[in-house]
């Protein structure tokens, strides 16, 4: 097993890579920093005879070399890394290829740089990986450097009222392999003024979700605690807020959490982000673990 740091040339690793480099601390899993080239001149229809595709070769190999000095920059003294370069036409097939090579438990990727600081933010590249991987994918909001040598608790973001029983195992196999319990929390949009009759049919509405969300959480519990890889579930929650970002601040967020979460039940394999997870994932201040639906 082990823990792979997928990346290119012209992104930014270095969050990723220490992310990464904790997670192989936490899990004992060797750390694969795994550099992905996208060759567009791979075949003969994209090459030349006037030089174009050597210079860009040249040019690339400078690149490669400088973000591979940028990953491995990044890292603690007390981590190693192996070092993995690839190229292919699709950066997305190569990660998922290394992946399954490394019998890899996440593939962790870094953030936009076109995101604002300490956000996630998909850009191109990451969007496609996230919404095709068949295992889970770690995005690493920008800014990210903590010097943690373990992690806290794994916060798992769950609406009970949807099908979401099909990663209880999930969550508490990545608990398990982390070392750490669970936090289950549900976060909610909710106006913090409504008037008149709307506020009374409101109030009712809500008072009933809330009901079913926290006898969602119970069965939440009894599922994970009863796992085949049972871990201790330490506390659960409803948090609202009159918009996303309101509600996923008003969580109590430490040092050490990683935030997790399951697809989009549109999504037939692998991970696809619906729209309640996207604002979350915009807004978190942690670490988030896409978790892919379990195939049957």
């Amino acid at each position: 097993m082990s823990v792979l740091v997928g990346f290119g040339v012209d992104t930014k690793s270095r969050a990723a890579a220490r992310f990464g480099a904790t997670l192989a601390r936490a899990t004992g899993e060797p750390l694969i920093l795994g550099l992905v080239v996208q060759d567009r001149f791979s075949s003969s229809r994209m090459s030349d005879s006037s030089g174009v595709s050597d210079d860009w070769k040249k040019e690339i190999k400078n690149m490669s070399s400088q973000a591979i000095a940028d990953a491995k920059g990044a890292l603690p003294e007390d981590v190693d890394a192996e070092v993995v370069t690839r190229s292919g036409r699709s950066v997305t097939r190569v990660l998922h290829a290394e992946a399954i090579d490394h019998n890899a438990q996440v593939l962790i990727t870094g953030s936009s740089v076109r995101g604002p600081l300490g956000r996630i933010v998909l850009g191109s590249t990451t969007d496609r990986l996230v919404h095709s991987s068949p295992l889970p994918i770690a995005l690493v909001r920008r800014g990210y450097n903590s010097d943690r040598a373990e992690f806290r608790r794994l916060v798992f973001a769950v609406d009970p009222s949807r099908r979401t029983e099909r990663y209880y195992d999930s969550v508490a196999r990545l608990a398990h392999w982390l070392g750490i319990g669970v936090e289950v929390v549900t976060f909610t949009v909710r106006p913090s003024r409504p008037t008149g009759l709307g506020a009374f049919t409101d109030h009712g509405m809500y008072s009933h979700w809330r009901d079913q969300v926290t006898s969602g959480h119970k069965e939440i519990v009894s599922a994970i605690e009863s796992s085949e890889d049972a871990v201790s579930v330490t506390g659960t929650g409803i948090v609202t807020g009159d918009r996303w970002s309101s509600a996923v601040n008003a969580f109590d967020w430490q040092d050490g959490d990683i935030l997790v979460a399951g697809s989009s039940a549109s999504a037939m394999h692998g991970v696809f982000l619906g729209s309640t997870a996207t604002h979350i994932m915009r807004h978190s201040p942690v670490p988030m673990v896409l978790l892919p639906q379990p195939r049957r």
